[in-house]
């Protein structure tokens, strides 16, 4: 029985203090699976902000996304929030499809 190919010996030194650690994990009574608390930073837009954001989507489907972030810091005192922060939110959490603008040249006379 031979050696598997493990590529470099950085790899190589990796696996036993993982298969370690997932064998003490199935030892105790935690799930192998179970990752812990979120890490990171916590999100600024909550529930309240996503109600806000249908709401004005519902009444003016035409605004873009940089007219919703000005509607929501005016409405949210405090609230400083970016564009792209603001479109991730309503794409992930919304649920809301949002289309770009695309424009044509008007034709030309030859």
């Amino acid at each position: 029985m031979g050696i598997p190919e493990l590529g470099t010996l950085y790899n190589a030194s990796w696996i036993i203090p993982t298969s370690s650690a997932y064998i003490a994990k199935l030892a105790s009574s935690c799930s192998v699976f179970d990752r812990g608390e979120k890490r990171g930073q916590k999100t600024v837009l909550q529930d309240e902000h996503k109600e806000y954001l249908i709401r004005c989507y519902d009444a003016t489907p035409d605004i873009t996304v940089v007219e919703a972030t000005e509607q929501l810091t005016k409405q949210f005192a405090g609230l400083k929030i970016t564009k792209s922060a603001v479109y991730d939110f309503m794409r992930k959490e919304c649920n809301l499809s949002i289309k770009r603008a695309h424009f044509q040249a008007a034709a030309r006379n030859n």
